[in-house]
């Protein structure tokens, strides 16, 4: 049986990690924080649908229509002010992938801003981590969590949203619209 992930998290630093995000979330946010606070995540969309429950006529059976099909990424960026950057990509996504999003961030926003982002391998490879200390020079900073604290990270909360609420069954049915 495997356990659950909050078993393998310490708790001391996701109380530290949440309290250090709460303070920034309020600088940030504060006219004169001076730097925008930003979540980063990918998302995978695929037409294969999760129906985790649903409401049916007795005697009915609910049946959705599953298809194999691309697997379309979202990278996405996320602040508390509601403002949205994403990025499409059919297909798998790489350290090069996320490293190409981020300098297309870099180049719109318009104020320093620092990256909420989880532990993922491509995002602690050698060469994620390389272009570290050029984004901290164009004033992008990169704050990791610690491991197993992903509910930290705000767009969390709008991938499952999208995927499980706001996403029409009958999104499911048929290719998705590139």
């Amino acid at each position: 049986m495997c356990k659950p992930l909050l078993f393998f998290r310490d708790e001391d630093e996701f109380l530290a990690a949440q309290a250090e995000l709460a303070r920034l979330c309020v600088k940030s946010l504060s006219p004169t924080g001076g730097f925008g606070l930003w979540y980063f995540d990918i998302a995978g969309l695929t037409p294969q649908p999760f129906v985790p429950y649903a409401w049916q006529p007795a005697g009915e059976r609910l049946e959705l229509a599953s298809t194999h099909g691309p697997l379309l990424n979202s990278l996405g960026l996320f602040n508390l002010r509601h403002q949205f950057h994403s990025f499409a990509i059919e297909g798998s996504i790489d350290t090069h992938t996320v490293i190409h999003c981020f300098d297309l961030f870099n180049q719109c926003r318009k104020k320093p801003a620092l990256i909420v982002i989880d532990n993922a391998p491509i995002h602690t490879s050698d060469e994620f981590e390389e272009e570290i200390e050029r984004w901290e020079e164009e004033d992008l900073y990169v704050k990791f969590l610690s491991p197993y604290c992903e509910e930290l990270n705000l767009i969390e909360i709008l991938w499952h949203k999208i995927k499980y609420e706001w996403l029409p069954s009958d999104a499911y049915q048929g290719e998705i619209d590139r």
